[in-house]
């Protein structure tokens, strides 16, 4: 097996390409038999696709995936999208793809085997799957300092309401820049049939990637720029 980090580093730059080739929604992940007995660091909510070479017309299929460790992954669901083939030719192959997403926290492998109608295993693909907890902050811990583990991942929720004109900006981020991306994801409340109006939450979701101190600062502000609130934590990486 190749080094954690290096795997983790490629799997991310892989990730990132395919996303927009693929036009996967919110965060994406696409793993090939390349990626054959890899770990790879995801976070919650994170879309995993796993792509694999097939060929029907062999009589072997995908079996799978069995799974041991944590049970973080939601339901799996599959599709064979068969190659482009030359009019009149047979026996072409395609891709088997499973896409499911990450639910909790922990640690789980998962594996594919190629057998054919006697049971017997051509090959296997394995993965396994790190996810770390979510520290989730919302209103109550306005203006608090928290010590966080490097590699924590971060949700912080924030009442908003975008039919009242007003809308959370930032973070505006002091000190030193220890967090990755931020991305974030407007989640409406349930809302009485007929009625207008009303609230949800604003989630901001970010991964703590150097060792410092820094404050994040987000403000709730008017399209005119009138200022309702303000939202500030203050963190220090920890050991």
């Amino acid at each position: 097996m190749m080094p954690y980090n290096k795997n983790i580093l490629l799997l991310l730059i892989l990730g990132s390409l395919l996303f927009f080739l693929t036009g996967c929604d919110g965060t994406c992940i696409i793993l090939t038999e390349e990626d054959n007995e890899f770990e790879v660091a995801v976070s919650m909510d994170t879309t995993v696709e796993v792509e694999l070479k097939s060929n029907q017309t062999t009589g072997y299929l995908w079996i799978g995936p069995s799974t041991t460790g944590d049970k973080i992954i939601g339901k799996v669901t599959d599709n064979y999208i068969p190659d482009e083939c030359p009019p009149g030719m047979v026996g072409c192959g395609g891709i088997r793809q499973y896409v499911f997403d990450i639910i909790n926290p922990g640690k789980e492998i998962l594996t594919w085997s190629y057998i054919d109608t006697a049971k017997d295993i051509d090959k296997q693909f394995s993965i396994t799957l790190i996810c770390k907890s979510i520290i989730s902050l919302d209103h109550k811990d306005n203006g608090t300092k928290v010590d966080l583990p490097l590699g924590s991942t971060v949700g912080i929720e924030l009442h908003a309401n975008q039919t009242t004109g007003y809308s959370w900006s930032g973070p505006e981020i002091t000190g030193d820049k220890i967090t990755g991306e931020v991305t974030d994801n407007y989640i409406p409340d349930e809302c009485p049939p007929g009625m207008v109006g009303c609230g949800g939450i604003r989630r901001y979701v970010f991964d703590i990637i150097r060792s410092g101190e820094g404050t994040l600062t987000w403000n709730y502000k008017s399209i005119d720029d009138d200022l309702a609130e303000s939202f500030q934590i203050s963190i220090k990486t920890i050991p």
